[in-house]
């Protein structure tokens, strides 16, 4: 896997990765800082949110399409409606 495909599956975790991050990037700040200097953590969270939100916004677009799954609107096509129904019966043992 090269790195552009790693990229474009790991895309939609990107902006709640870039959250996690700096929630704890901006609460190691707040155990050195004085209350005068917490001017630091709003602009490094103001910073965090703004490259989540740039990330959210790369990653719309129109839903590709994943195997046995219609790419305009996610719902089952027929044989992966067949496949859900052959998983459930197993589960619940029906069969």
């Amino acid at each position: 896997m090269d790195a552009t495909a790693l990229l474009d599956s790991t895309g939609a975790l990107l902006p709640h990765m870039t959250v996690l991050v700096t929630g704890l990037v901006i609460l190691t700040l707040d155990l050195f800082h004085t209350p005068r200097s917490r001017y630091l953590n709003e602009i490094v969270g103001l910073i965090g949110l703004l490259v989540a939100f740039l990330f959210t916004l790369n990653t719309t677009g129109a839903p590709q399409q994943a195997g046995d799954y219609l790419q305009i609107d996610g719902h089952p096509t027929a044989a992966g409606y067949d496949k859900l129904m052959s998983c459930a019966d197993r589960a619940l043992g029906t069969r």
